[in-house]
């Protein structure tokens, strides 16, 4: 798709006065969330291993061949539009509560059997029906919300929606606080967002086939049709 189009778009949700964040390394952000992740389900489910491994293990942050090896395992996940994060923890989950005698290696991540076990899963009815209930549970969340900000502090239903959406203890999804903020007609929220379209971006495209099926009357349709290339020009990707 021709990057004025892709352009175009974003002018229509962006106002010039609206301050949006700029990642310092579009990967490396979401490559250290990833080893973070694994170190810290490794260290719950394998506290054996953990307390007897190995000193070559390199854990340090500044280790330059660790950051590389997590950045490389990231790219490829990123690529075949897989969530790092969720994949790596569902990894662990699928071990069961006991501990395993022989835990997965980062390498082991990227195995072929492990992925195509993850991308089974996401086509499950459990999947979708459990989708379909954390959608619901977000609705009625921010229901209350509104409700409590109106009734206790007297504040505009507008009001109350911006607060509803910028809350960060409340548990809404970057994608539902997008299509939240595209569903209400002011300009105030087109400018919400905007804030939110990188990540909303993201997590459609790992989980496309769930959220095509169960939001497709709440996902805006402009959306749909540009998030692909939002979702490769962000990580400069040239396709899939």
């Amino acid at each position: 798709m021709a990057q004025h189009t892709i352009s175009k778009y974003r002018r229509s949700l962006q106002a010039d006065d609206f301050d949006l964040p700029v990642p310092d390394d579009k990967l490396q952000n979401v490559a250290s969330r990833a080893r973070q992740l694994y170190y810290q389900r490794f260290e719950l489910f394998c506290p054996r291993q953990w307390r007897e491994r190995p000193a070559k293990w390199p854990l340090s942050h500044h280790n330059r061949a660790e950051q590389l090896k997590w950045r490389k395992i990231t790219a490829k996940l990123i690529v075949m539009l897989i969530d790092p994060g969720r994949y790596i923890v569902d990894q662990f989950q699928s071990e069961g509560e006991e501990e395993p005698s022989m835990p997965i290696s980062p390498e082991q991540l990227l195995s072929p059997k492990r992925l195509k076990a993850y991308r089974a899963s996401l086509r499950t009815n459990a999947h979708l029906k459990q989708t379909a209930s954390e959608f619901r549970e977000m609705q009625a969340e921010t229901r209350r919300h509104v409700r409590c900000m109106q009734s206790l502090d007297g504040a505009t239903m507008e009001n109350a929606c911006v607060d509803a959406i910028t809350d960060p203890d409340l548990s809404l999804t970057w994608l539902f606080r997008f299509c939240l903020a595209r569903s209400l007609d002011r300009a105030i929220f087109d400018r919400l967002a905007a804030s939110y379209e990188r990540e909303a971006a993201f997590e459609y495209m790992w989980d496309r086939e769930a959220y095509d099926k169960l939001w497709k009357l709440w996902l805006p349709e402009e959306f749909r049709k540009q998030v692909a290339e939002i979702y490769k020009q962000y990580f400069d990707i040239v396709t899939f």
